[in-house]
């Protein structure tokens, strides 16, 4: 009776080791769903720029596609799939440009356009005027931009090389 007593406590205790919480995905990090809307602004830049998804289809090839769209000129779609998100230079395209790779781990790559992107850090913490994100990727590319995407939200800001930054999120609505 003492063993079997020892041996329920040493099982309880181990379930509840392990992650808290259920595991990033890039659904988390890069929130693709009709409605969601981010409004970015650049340091010293009074105007802003509101990127919205606007529809959502299966394309000719039943590629489920997100159209993106901004205050300017053009669209962008994107498609999530693999662990991947892909920009789809055309909607009807199945493949594409990684912008956002999983496994979420420090020092995982991809290519972006013939670059590498890495991700640098999985619990960076970004200040915006949105808020304070806290357990954001930081995805690094050394020549480019640095860009965070916090979990649940999506991209909050975007850094040159040079430590300025180019734009961080202001209000965002994603359902």
């Amino acid at each position: 009776m003492t063993n079997r007593l020892v041996l329920l406590c040493v099982l309880l205790a181990l379930a509840g080791c392990g992650p808290k919480g259920p595991a990033q995905t890039v659904e988390n990090y890069f929130p693709l769903a009709v409605g969601n809307q981010w409004i970015y602004t650049a340091e010293g830049d009074t105007a802003a720029e509101t990127l919205s998804i606007a529809e959502s289809f299966l394309n000719a090839s039943n590629v489920r596609v997100y159209k993106r769209v901004s205050d300017g000129p053009g669209a962008a779609y994107f498609t999530s799939t693999g662990g991947q998100v892909i920009v789809l230079i055309n909607p009807n395209d199945t493949a594409g440009p990684i912008i956002l790779s999983e496994p979420f781990e420090v020092g995982a790559t991809w290519t972006w356009r013939g670059a590498t992107l890495r991700i640098a850090d999985t619990k960076a913490g970004v200040s915006t005027p949105a808020g304070n994100f806290t357990e954001c990727l930081k995805v690094t590319d050394p020549d480019t931009f640095d860009s965070y995407y916090a979990p649940g939200v999506g991209l909050v800001k975007v850094i040159d090389p040079d430590g300025d930054e180019v734009m961080r999120l202001s209000e965002y609505d994603v359902k």
